[in-house]
């Protein structure tokens, strides 16, 4: 009955929102004489539209309570948990392309040190950094060497490459010496991800304590039955107490979304 009441009154608050059949054969006589008034129209049904989704979403709250809560407290879990592994994931692949681009640069230089040609040096260096495997298939089809490191190096983790690139397309246009040049964007390369290692493990302790925040509502949780309290059944059994649940969760979320960017924002800055 609850559901039903909630439909019949956001239907209720549709209608009366909307305007009578009088007024809409005016409007249409009046949108066809201007189209100006006839986007306007549009837009006041969009607003009317979106009125009408929030009536049944409050209607929704007023009937169901405890499914919204819960609906909001597994999205907002799903959601955090998702984003963190999503994001450590990127942090730990930008790191191994970093370190894959130091090693693919010191192979080229060491290359070219020996004698060997700059394609041949490229190849060799593919073939042990998966890094430049794009550059190669570029360079076997007759494709421009530097643009391609140059594009590679939009990636994140690979900016040395577009550094590389450009002292390729130098070297090219004037004819000096690539091998100096590579190993110089090896060691500025290598220094980054050094860095950015370092970072990543001062960084760690923060990123533990912002998690160990995350789990204290759960000690608290165990002191209230060690005081005889149950308030498992309070947060699960009552409609307050599954409101003081969901924005417990999602305050807690936003704290370990919070200190997440902060970690990363301090990352980026230190490299």
């Amino acid at each position: 009955m609850k559901i039903l009441a909630a439909a019949v009154f956001a239907l209720a608050l549709g209608l009366l929102a909307g305007p009578s059949g009088a007024r809409r054969l005016r409007r249409l006589d009046v949108s066809a004489r201007s189209p100006g008034r006839h986007r306007a129209g549009h837009h006041r049904a969009g607003r009317l539209g979106a009125l009408v989704v929030a009536a049944c979403c409050a209607g929704a709250a007023v009937a169901m309570p405890w499914a919204l809560a819960w609906s909001v407290i597994a999205a907002t879990l799903c959601g955090t948990f998702g984003w963190v592994l999503w994001a450590h994931r990127r942090e730990k692949q930008t790191l191994e392309q970093t370190e894959s681009v130091a090693q693919a640069c010191r192979v080229i230089s060491s290359q070219l040190r020996i004698g060997q040609a700059p394609h041949r040096a490229l190849e060799t260096a593919a073939g042990e950094c998966p890094v430049l495997e794009g550059v190669l298939g570029a360079q076997r089809v007759g494709g421009d060497v530097a643009e391609a490191l140059s594009a590679a190096g939009e990636r994140p983790g690979c900016s040395g490459l577009a550094s590389l690139g450009r002292a390729w397309r130098l070297c090219e246009r004037t004819g000096a010496p690539l091998s100096p040049v590579a190993r110089r964007v090896a060691e500025n390369v290598s220094a980054e991800a050094q860095t950015r290692a370092e970072i990543s493990g001062e960084l760690a302790v923060a990123r533990l304590t912002g998690r160990l925040l995350c789990a204290l509502p759960a000690a608290g949780i165990a002191m209230g039955f060690l005081a005889g309290g149950n308030p498992v059944g309070f947060l699960t059994g009552t409609a307050a107490g599954t409101i003081c649940l969901a924005a417990a969760v999602v305050l807690a979320c936003a704290g370990l979304v919070w200190t997440e960017l902060l970690a990363r924002r301090a990352q980026e800055a230190g490299s």
